[in-house]
């Protein structure tokens, strides 16, 4: 049983109804939840606790409790528009807070004669956690883990397999939904995603690496439903596992073949073998009908090519000229390439160009990346977060951090969840970036928007 600290606060929007009446009336509610690493009570201590949202990106109200208060919000006119609004829960200062939590996005619909009444609440989750220092989320589930792979998905869901005899999935709640026995994978090599649809879409893979170009790979779909299905491919090793779920396609490939399978029933679909590539091979899922496939030519050079589909077909690889990249972000289309640059790449037929580039400001070599928001769309203000082959961590614009764990997913609010290379598992959130801390301006009086 894992065991953590919850506890909640209630935000209330108000705005005024569409029809013609005089008064305001209660439209919208955010229920929010607060969770807190192993052992911690920072949410509603003596310290300076402060509960702030903006609205469309303009800060509108922060509120201050103590412990046993009531947590009390001022009331907002959203007026008649669509509404997009972030929540940000500090303890301390905010120069100097002493933990941080951030909820997803949301949006209050536009208020209309057809839903003029009070909309059901929203429920919000935030991870309070010290700024930039990993902290043990639980420690009794699961063992160590070496060899661990980690995919997030809808929600703030994520799946960690590897390593073990067992694999499980933390939902939204990050509550332990199943625990998977018989998942063993030591000595086998291991990917996973997770669809958008419900807890039962979880799917790995895991297979063989023995430098011989034999064995084959199991995929599983429905990972913990109680209704896997179990698919046997005898066709090669698993060198260098890439797995992404894209509409009704799994894609799933290795050091020297590409395929893709039913995201229902894992039957195979369509198969393409190749010589294979000196690894490390990498792969790059640019849309849901283009991978790029990069790896090491005898030369030493990097030989590159795409990948595409037509439908539950796959078209001939087509050899493109590309600079070597060392990683992927594996939920979305960001690469790191060798020289520091963090590129998002466009296919227009066999050419590569890209949507946008720009140094990472890394100092290490990233081995695994995700690419962080901090609850804003704007490119240029999205972060990189990198995790080396040691268990180095680092953050853009922050200093490096030893945290011997092996891998890393996203979870509600863009806080992280660092896995493998010892018991239990940690939670990191980011600092407040200089955009939030610039928007921390003294919210209106009144309240009104």
């Amino acid at each position: 049983m894992i065991a953590r600290v919850m506890k909640s606060a209630a935000a209330v929007l108000v705005a005024t109804s569409a029809l013609s009446c005089a008064e305001d009336v209660a439209f919208a509610s955010i229920a929010l939840t607060v969770r807190e690493p192993q052992g911690q009570e920072r949410f509603g201590s003596s310290a300076l606790t402060k509960l702030q949202w903006t609205i469309d990106k303009t800060f509108r109200n922060s509120v201050s409790f103590e412990e046993g208060v009531p947590v009390k919000t001022l009331d907002i006119n959203l007026g008649q528009a669509t509404r997009a609004v972030d929540v940000l829960v500090l303890v301390g200062e905010r120069k100097n807070a002493l933990a941080i939590g951030r909820a997803a996005p949301l949006v209050i619909a536009k208020i209309e004669p057809t839903n003029a009444g009070a909309q059901p609440p929203q429920r919000a989750n935030v991870f309070l956690a010290q700024p930039y220092l990993p902290e043990l989320l639980v420690a009794n589930t699961p063992n160590e883990r070496s060899g661990t792979a980690a995919c997030d998905g809808a929600g703030g869901r994520v799946l960690v397999i590897g390593g073990a005899d067992n694999a499980y999935l933390l939902g939204g709640a990050l509550t332990v939904t199943e625990i998977v026995r018989g998942f063993d994978t030591l000595g086998r090599t291991v990917a996973c995603d997770i669809t958008d649809d419900d807890d039962e879409s979880a799917i790995a893979v895991h297979g063989e690496c023995n430098g011989n170009d034999a064995g084959g790979y199991e995929l599983t779909v429905g990972l913990g439903s109680g209704n896997a299905i179990v698919t046997t491919v005898e066709e090669g090793e698993l060198c260098d596992p890439f797995l992404r779920v894209a509409d009704d396609i799994i894609w799933v490939a290795g050091a020297n073949f590409v395929a893709l399978h039913d995201v229902k029933t894992g039957a195979t679909i369509d198969r393409a073998i190749r010589s294979p590539l000196v690894s490390p091979v990498r792969h790059a899922l640019v849309d849901a009908d283009t991978l790029i496939v990069q790896g090491g030519a005898p030369n030493g050079e990097p030989s590159s090519f795409l990948l595409h589909r037509s439908g539950s077909a796959l078209d001939g690889a087509v050899a493109i000229e590309l600079a070597r990249f060392v990683t992927a972000d594996p939920s979305g289309s960001s690469m790191f390439f060798a020289d520091g640059s963090v590129r998002v790449p466009v296919v227009d037929g066999t050419t590569v160009g890209f949507s946008s580039e720009r140094p990472s400001q890394l100092t290490i070599t990233p081995a695994h990346i995700v690419v962080t928001s901090a609850n804003d769309k704007d490119p240029r203000k999205k972060r990189v977060v990198g995790i080396d082959a040691t268990g180095v961590l680092q953050m853009e614009g922050e200093a490096e951090l030893a945290t011997g764990r092996e891998t890393m997913a996203v979870t509600f609010g863009d806080a992280m969840l660092l896995f493998g290379g010892a018991e239990g598992h940690d939670v990191l959130v980011a600092p407040l970036a200089p955009f939030e801390l610039e928007g921390l301006q003294k919210p209106q009086k009144d309240g009104a928007y």
